[in-house]
């Protein structure tokens, strides 16, 4: 009896790499309250920054142009999860 084992990770050959969006408006667009889960963002725009003990994952991105002004500027975007999928998103600058 032979049996095989196929093994999928993130190499240079996958079709659709792991690319975070150029800021935090592109990464919002990407997402859909009661529907996204924390692996599906994981999946999409990588591993991230931070992770609370409830499970909310944090992103730091750029601000959006239109949101910068003068000067470069940064927000954090918090994904909040309820029974498995995102329920909140808060967008903070610092």
């Amino acid at each position: 009896m032979l049996a095989a084992v196929v093994l999928c990770g993130c190499g240079a050959g996958d079709a659709s790499p792991t690319q975070r969006p150029r800021d935090a408006a592109a990464l919002i667009e990407r997402v859909t309250i009661g529907r996204t889960t924390a692996d599906d963002i994981t999946q999409q725009f990588g591993v991230a920054d931070e992770r609370a003990p409830d499970g909310a994952l944090v992103y730091h991105l750029p601000a959006s142009s239109r949101d910068r002004g003068e000067g470069d500027r940064s927000e954090t975007v918090t994904f909040r999860f309820e029974r498995g999928v995102l329920s909140r998103i808060c967008r903070a600058c610092p």
